[in-house]
């Protein structure tokens, strides 16, 4: 990921969160929020809207 110039910014554990909410067990499972700095500030500059389309 990085190579490529994306970044981390944020990681929901699901499992963690239907064990917690659900009591239920289920398998490893994440959602990884990543980010490219450079084109996404090229797409938010014009227009700040696009920022709803962001991670």
């Amino acid at each position: 990921m990085a190579e490529q110039g994306f970044g981390a910014l944020t990681e929901i554990d699901i499992q963690a969160g239907a064990t917690a909410k659900l009591g239920e067990r289920m398998e490893r499972n994440a959602i990884l929020g990543a980010c490219n700095s450079p084109p996404a500030d090229r797409a938010v500059r014009p227009n700040r809207q696009i920022g709803l389309l962001l991670p």
